[in-house]
Parts: structure tokens; sequence; C-alpha cells
């Protein structure tokens, strides 16, 4: 049996945390899109490190993204697609199956993601690992095609 990916399940419990989550924007007009280029991160607390919680590393270059979701770094998967405002769109996620000996799957989200419902974290507080994760998803897509 499959399993949902990270990205699938934590937007929908972005969907459910919505009512109780204060937006990352709403203190000013500033949109992920008008950010500068660089490495970014978000989770649904904020807090970095903190158990059954989901992160986000989001490498922005101009509106086109890549970014890796984990929980708990024990799981983690790739994704890319395009900014607008504050919404990641036509999103393309790459996971691997643990223990399954099968490559890298890819697949496409069926909604957009919407980083209003998490936390900005400060970058100098993203985990080693989830660096390191974030740049094989950067050379993961580099490899494919859009």
């Amino acid at each position: 049996m499959k399993s949902k990916s990270i990205l699938s399940i934590s937007l929908l419990n972005l969907a459910i945390l919505a009512a109780g989550a204060i937006p990352v924007f709403s203190q000013s007009r500033q949109t992920f899109q008008s950010l500068p280029n660089g490495v970014y991160f978000y989770g649904e607390s904020q807090m970095p490190d903190q158990k059954d919680t989901f992160y986000f590393v989001l490498r922005k270059t101009g509106n086109n993204i890549v970014g890796m979701s984990y929980a708990g770094m024990e799981r983690s998967e790739c994704f890319r697609g395009t900014v607008r405002q504050n919404t990641i769109n036509n999103l393309t996620v790459a996971e691997v199956e643990p223990g399954s000996g099968i490559g890298w799957q890819f697949s496409q989200a069926e909604t957009p993601f919407d980083l209003n419902e998490l936390y900005r974290i400060d970058s100098k507080q993203i985990p080693e690992g989830a660096l390191a994760q974030l740049q094989e998803c950067v050379r993961l897509f580099s490899n494919t095609r859009r």
C-alpha cells in the first residue's frame, strides 16, 4: 500500500490548523514572491525541531521554488513549483519510499501550497541535514525536465 506523501499530509494538516494559525504575512504586505532570492525556512511551529511538526526549506530563484519538507528528519520529500504571492503552484513532488529499493517517484500535487498558514523561521536555524537534503532536491530537479 502506497503511503501518502509528507507534502499531501502537511497540506491537509495546514487546512485543519488554518483556523487557529496566525498567517506569516499578516503583519506586513510583503509576499513570498517579493522576497529576494535565497533559502527560507517555514514550519507549522515557530520553533525548529518540534516533534511531529512539518517543516519546509525553500530555495527561491525568481519565481521558481525548489524545496524539501520533513517531519523529524525521518522522511523527507522534494518539490518544485512557481510562486505567486504567497502560494506555490504547479507543484511537482518527488519522494522515495524508504526501504523500497525504487528510485525517486514523481507526481503532480493536486492543490497549491499556501505559505500563509506557516511560520517563517530564521534561516540560520535550518538543520544541516535539511540543507543537505535541499541540495539533493536542487540536483534532482536540475536533472529532470519541467
